[in-house]
């Protein structure tokens, strides 16, 4: 989030899948348009998250997670990950 190139979305709208989608988007474009056919994911904490749901349903040659809540990563259903996510400092209290 930060200061990421699309300031008016709200942090809502900023979800697991969104991000999920956004990698497909991301290796489909470099395969249809640049030509690439391997591909090697790291995610860290969050990104680990995605770049497990990603791995899921793509053909990824490799993938490295750093940092990543294990009790998260058992969780394979976007929705209880985006609950958890979403919820995070509620859980911790």
């Amino acid at each position: 989030m930060g200061n990421s190139c699309f300031p008016a979305r709200l942090e809502s709208d900023l979800t697991i899948d969104k991000y999920v989608k956004d990698v497909h988007f991301i290796i489909q474009t470099l395969s249809n348009e640049y030509g690439f056919r391997t591909f090697n994911l790291i995610g860290h904490s969050e990104g680990g998250l995605i770049a497990l749901l990603v791995a899921q349903t793509a053909c990824i040659n490799s993938l490295v997670l750093i940092t990543c809540l294990p009790s998260l990563l058992l969780k394979t259903s976007s929705n209880s990950i985006n609950y958890a996510h979403h919820n995070l400092r509620k859980m911790l209290r």
